[in-house]
């Protein structure tokens, strides 16, 4: 099975090539103008014509592997593409799919953030297999599905459990208690690349002579992952080759909450690129006022839709385990101390497991390839004794996750987070690729002046899960008002009780509009109701 070799980057691309608009009502996402069943988006995913009838290019079959039968699946992508996640899960039941155990998963970076169905890889084909059901004359019937849908420019997975149990007594240096968080958030799947920081840049840094969210040392150091173009602003940003999914580093606190509230702001681009009010200087944080930066007084706003996360949510996310009520010492949901990452020349983790974390496990000066991530960062097709020191892996690149499914925090880069130290610091929380296996755990904390840069430190970014509001008009219909979110689509639920829920889709999906009428068909038949607001994109 080929896949076609003249594909463009983007959807947008690849529907005006097809469609000679993509803009027209045929050309998008949803859409099947040919009839074959195939959506515009899983042509475009699959390498398939939109205009011409095609059988499904996957492949369902029974494989065998190590001895066992398996159920599999074997379907093409666009290497290609930078907006598409592929995903593969597999259930008892269809209804069970969407939350089904997770067998595969490519990010539109092009990592692997799971791989344990992998079966075999020819080319830009896969066979995944569900490969703890084997196929047996007792065994449940089972179902695999391959999801594809258009990746968000930032990836969030939810932290819930409210009200949590918190550490106490975590070490010295630590808080007294940490961990407890009384309400649901979102925490960012990676930490912030370069590619969506040089996206912010190009949106709102075309003059950045203070040096507030660009620093020479992004394009001079070999670490560093974006380019600066031209002499005088306004300035264009590009990423370095092989550095697009790489953490984003040499960033200052003030420069990650200034990324927090051009998120805030619904990511504008003005004309003139500037840093103002309605862009980077106000929405999650007011940093219109040069003394509370200087005096280190800044704190989050009222309302913040994106945020540096603070030490409770960053420590939950990274360690709490909700199925079992327990934390973690390791931000892989494990208790024993990771396997250290190695990467291929490109800087992809290649030996990804359950517990594997980039960081340096080497007491070798200069440190040499023996398990340190180190890789080829000039493209010269060398390692030079720079190189062999190491760097961060691609985000997610490990396959290792949280127990609600954060990337990269046991380490990769060291992240700012939002709480203070003392009067005049900020705290870091997670180890870098250059930290060694004893300052991996829950129990290190590391401090420093926001104006503070690094090669090893960088950020990422949580979000507020909107709340909801509802009023019953007449007998079956629902009034129902969130905050709303920019691009976030969202899934109404109701429950008829919270000890043994049963949650059922109001309708589909749903752009966050704010404020939308919904039948729900049961209401008149029980006592109470309760609902719930689920992010699905």
């Amino acid at each position: 099975m080929a896949l076609s070799t003249s594909w463009a980057l983007t959807y947008e691309e690849w529907a005006e090539d097809e469609f000679g608009d993509a803009d027209l009502p045929i050309a998008q996402m949803l859409e099947d103008p040919d009839e074959d069943t195939l959506t515009n988006l899983r042509e475009y995913a699959m390498g398939t014509d939109p205009q011409k009838y095609d059988p499904c290019p996957m492949d369902g079959a029974v494989q065998e592997h190590d001895g066992e039968d398996y159920l599999t699946v074997t379907f093409p992508i666009q290497p290609d593409a930078e907006d598409l996640v592929y995903f593969v899960r597999g259930a008892d039941s269809v209804g069970d799919l969407e939350s089904g155990q997770l067998l595969f998963r490519r990010e539109a970076n092009g990592a692997f953030s799971s791989r344990q169905g992998l079966l075999s890889e020819d080319g830009d084909e896969f066979t995944v297999g569900d490969i703890d059901h084997p196929l047996s004359s007792d065994a449940k019937q089972r179902f695999l599905m391959v999801f594809i849908q258009a990746a968000e420019f930032m990836e969030f997975v939810t932290v819930g459990s409210p009200g949590n149990t918190p550490v106490t007594n975590t070490g010295i240096g630590q808080p007294p208690v940490v961990g407890r968080v009384d309400r649901a958030f979102q925490m960012g799947k990676f930490e912030v690349t370069n590619d969506q920081y040089v996206a912010f840049l190009n949106a709102i840094g075309g003059n950045d002579e203070d040096r507030v969210v660009y620093v020479p040392q992004m394009m001079a150091s070999l670490t560093g992952g974006i380019e600066r173009h031209g002499s005088n602003p306004p300035f264009t940003y590009s990423v370095k080759e092989d550095m697009g999914n790489k953490p984003v580093n040499w960033v200052s606190f003030w420069a990650a909450l200034r990324f927090c509230n051009w998120l805030h702001n619904g990511r504008p681009t003005p004309a003139d690129r500037d840093m103002s009010p309605e862009t980077t200087e106000d929405g999650a944080y007011d940093l219109t006022d040069s003394g509370a930066i200087t005096l280190n007084t800044v704190r989050r706003s009222p309302g913040a839709k994106y945020f540096l996360p603070n030490e409770d949510e960053w420590f939950k996310a990274a360690y709490y385990q909700s199925s079992i009520a327990k934390y973690r010492r390791y931000a892989t949901g494990s208790n024993t101390v990771p396997t250290a990452a190695t990467a291929d020349m490109d800087g992809n983790v290649d030996n990804p497991g359950l517990n594997v974390a980039t960081f340096d496990d080497t007491d070798d000066e200069p440190r040499l390839a023996l398990g340190t991530a180190v890789w080829d960062l000039d493209n010269d097709g060398q390692l030079d004794d720079t190189e062999r020191q190491g760097m961060a892996t691609t985000v997610g690149s490990g396959g290792s996750l949280s127990g609600y499914g954060a990337a990269n925090m046991t380490a990769n880069m060291q992240e700012w987070i939002e709480s203070v130290a003392g009067t005049e610091q900020r705290v870091m929380r997670g180890a870098s690729w250059k930290l060694r296996d004893f300052q991996l755990s829950s129990s290190y904390r590391f401090i420093g002046f926001p104006v503070l840069i690094r090669r090893d430190l960088g950020f990422r970014v949580a979000r507020a899960v909107p709340d909801i509001d509802f009023e019953l008009i007449g007998a079956s219909t629902l009034n129902l008002e969130w905050d709303p979110v920019p691009d976030q689509k969202v899934r109404i639920e109701a429950s008829p009780d919270l000890l043994n829920p049963d949650w059922k889709p109001l309708g589909d999906g749903l752009l966050n509009d704010q404020i939308k009428t919904l039948l729900d068909p049961e209401i008149g038949n029980v006592v109470r109701r309760f609902y719930r607001l689920v992010v699905i994109k």
